[in-house]
């Protein structure tokens, strides 16, 4: 006789997951795709919009997977002589 929780471990999955792996396993490449769709689903699921010129920036947020929209404020980036670094970072 099963145990009551045999069916929900042997059926747990994530909301994101497509069905690429259904069950819980030790396979290595298992556990990877879930998380690769775990991390896709999520990216799709957040919008970032970065408000900077700043290529490295993007770079970096696209290659982690997320799609950004760039769109830069219009604010001198750089720090003036006279400014003292709170107001730097508070304009």
């Amino acid at each position: 006789m099963a145990d009551p929780t045999d069916a929900v471990h042997a059926n747990r999955t994530f909301p994101s997951d497509n069905g690429c792996c259904l069950s819980s396993s030790d396979n290595a490449k298992s556990a990877h795709c879930c998380a690769g769709i775990m991390v896709r689903s999520y990216h799709r699921l957040v919008r970032i919009v970065l408000a900077s010129r700043s290529p490295r920036r993007s770079t970096l947020l696209r290659d982690a997977g997320y799609d950004i929209e760039v769109s830069p404020a219009d604010v001198e980036e750089h720090q003036f002589s006279d400014e003292s670094p709170r107001t730097y970072v508070s304009r």
